[in-house]
């Protein structure tokens, strides 16, 4: 791989993108600083601080409207009556999606919710994949930190513990939906650190290895590495980060790349050919924020967008308002996009990052809560969104002639 075509994209507890180069490496990076979330933990607190910030669009909804590539109407939408527990305030929680991810062929969603069960849906209605009549493919966990579906097999996907300090393997072809692999440190590995708290992980391009990013305990932190098939532990790196692992990224395009992010502020590029950790570590940048999610990206650029030039580029009218979700490929040839909500609720908009600027490109027509996990089918242009509230929608575009008004989505169903 030419690494001086490639960047990371980070999410960061901060309100502005950056997106720099580094001479020395030929390596470039997008930064994206995001509000909120400062640990993994933070993802169950559902129901954010209510902001008072009154924010507007800037134009009438057809000024707007003209502005956007694509405005999307939800189709699908399933309200979600389970709880996840009672917040500080007394109140039922709605159990939300803080994970989602879809299947290599595209055939199904994997979501992990807020109250640590890990459900298998339908892309086409959102409702949950059966193994039988009586039997639903869901999965209960002891503090579920992160969900991700093999690179290689439609049928097999992973999850992590926090609190259990495990990875676990499980296959939907099993007749008995237990997990088929677990992946931990054990007692007699040979290995110093102990069962740690798994925060983030990720599966190489080949699923031949699965990587681990632990929590901070007795003044280290570590990125693990199992080896898939046998389970073995192969190694690890302590001496990189000196906080919590927040998240592990292998290379889309060489499993031998990785990139680590840490509430250190740390952000790190490891070759994994090599026999050490100093060896090993090609790129270390300090963003001097709490790094939240990273991912890889093919380009060039060299560019910076504050606050303000966000809220602008998606047409609104507070930058204190601004928070963004997350980063996707938006079209056929990867483009990127950021998923951007105001913080006053009713909006949700995707910019395009071109060059060394943020265009506006996809509306969700009517989305109220923020939303706190996003995916897209490709084959089929869809999106599905899961937000704070506890509604799951599925979104098409809507034909060019028609306009926002005209957009209405069919009755929402209750799921139970």
């Amino acid at each position: 791989m030419d690494f001086t075509k490639n960047r990371i994209i980070l999410n960061l507890p901060s309100f502005y993108i950056t997106v720099a180069h580094s001479v020395e490496r030929g390596f470039s990076r997008l930064s994206i600083h995001q509000n909120s979330m400062e640990s993994s933990d933070n993802r169950k607190d559902i129901k954010r601080k209510k902001f008072s910030i009154e924010d507007s669009d800037v134009g009438t909804l057809e000024e707007i409207q003209s502005e956007y590539q694509e405005i999307l109407r939800s189709v699908i939408s399933i309200s979600n009556e389970e709880t996840s527990g009672k917040n500080k305030h007394g109140q039922q929680n709605p159990k939300t999606v803080l994970f989602s991810e879809v299947t290599v062929e595209d055939d199904k969603i994997i979501c992990g919710h807020s109250n640590d069960q890990v459900k298998i849906l339908d892309p086409e209605r959102l409702v949950e994949v059966q193994l039988d009549t009586k039997s639903n493919l869901t999965c209960r966990h002891n503090g579920l930190s992160g969900v991700r579906c093999s690179r290689v097999n439609p049928a097999i996907f992973y999850t992590s513990s926090s609190k259990e300090g495990s990875i676990f393997q499980w296959d939907q072809r099993m007749t008995s939906f237990k997990p088929v692999q677990k992946y931990v440190i054990k007692s007699d590995a040979g290995f110093a650190c102990g069962t740690k708290a798994i925060l983030s992980f990720d599966v190489s391009l080949n699923d031949q290895v699965i990587c681990g990013g632990t929590e901070l305990a007795d003044e280290d932190s570590y990125v693990l590495f199992w080896d898939i098939r046998s389970t073995r532990l192969l190694g690890a790196y302590w001496e990189s980060h000196s906080d919590d692992i927040t998240t592990v990224n292998f290379s889309p395009v060489n499993g031998n790349k990785l990139a680590t992010g840490s509430t250190d502020g740390l952000l790190n590029i490891f070759d994994l050919r090599e026999s050490t950790e100093d060896d090993a570590l090609l790129f270390s940048f300090n963003s001097e924020s709490s790094v939240d999610a990273v991912c890889w990206e093919t380009g060039d650029l060299v560019a910076k967008f504050d606050r303000e030039k966000v809220a602008n580029s998606y047409k609104r009218s507070r930058k204190e308002a601004a928070y963004l979700q997350g980063s996707y490929r938006i079209d056929q040839k990867g483009s990127l996009g950021i998923l951007v909500s105001s913080l006053a609720g009713n909006c949700a908009r995707i910019v395009k990052l071109e060059e060394n600027s943020l265009s506006p490109f996809c509306l969700f027509s009517d989305q109220v809560s923020l939303v706190q996990s996003a995916t897209r089918f490709h084959k089929s242009n869809r999106w599905f969104t899961f937000d704070e509230g506890g509604e799951s929608k599925i979104w098409e575009p809507v034909p060019s002639q028609s306009t926002l008004k005209a957009s209405q989505p069919k009755k929402s169903k209750k799921s139970k």
